[in-house]
């Protein structure tokens, strides 16, 4: 069984991955435009990009 802070981790990881995807699907693959929708910098939208091995080309139509 996972300790809190592993539990806390895992949760964390899983909604960031769903958001980014989100916004993603949203910006049609620009990553510069679903930041700005996500309000995030562009910079740490794209260091969660790397983080969560997700590849903006898979969002693009």
């Amino acid at each position: 069984s996972d300790s809190f802070m592993q539990a806390r981790e895992k949760k964390i990881n899983q909604f960031e991955r769903q958001e980014l995807q989100k916004y993603l699907i949203n910006a049609n693959g620009n990553a510069s435009k679903a930041a700005l929708a996500a309000r995030v910098p562009r910079r740490t939208f794209y260091r969660l990009l790397e983080k969560h091995n997700i590849r903006k080309d898979d969002f693009k139509k």
